[in-house]
C-alpha cells in the first residue's frame, strides 16, 4: 500500500468503531510470501487483516479481497491455490 492508500484505511479503520476482539493470527506460506492473517472483531465491522513479508524483507498490509477498505484485490486464502515447481527454458 502506498502512503495515501494506507491514511485512507486508517480514516476508514476509525468508523468502525471499538475494537471487540482480535482472534488468533493464522501464517501461511504463499508462494515465496508468507502471509498472516489476524480476525479481527471491531463495533460495527469484522475484518481480517493480512500482513505480508516476501523473501525480500518488504513487509506490507495485504487487504481482504472482500471487504478491503481501499477497494485493492488482496490475496485470496491459500486453500484454493496450488504450489508446484516449473521450468522455463533450459534451466
Amino acid at each position: 500500500m502506498n502512503e495515501q492508500a494506507f491514511g485512507k484505511l486508517g480514516a476508514q479503520i476509525k468508523g468502525w468503531g471499538a475494537i471487540d476482539k482480535i482472534g488468533e493470527p493464522v501464517s501461511r506460506k504463499w508462494v515465496q510470501t508468507k502471509v498472516v492473517t489476524i480476525p479481527v472483531s471491531f463495533a460495527d465491522k469484522n475484518i481480517k487483516a493480512r500482513f505480508a513479508i516476501n523473501v525480500s524483507g518488504r513487509f506490507g498490509y495485504v487487504p481482504d479481497a472482500r471487504r478491503s477498505a481501499v477497494g485493492a484485490p488482496g490475496l485470496q486464502q491459500a486453500g484454493p491455490f496450488t504450489e508446484r515447481d516449473v521450468t522455463f527454458g533450459d534451466e
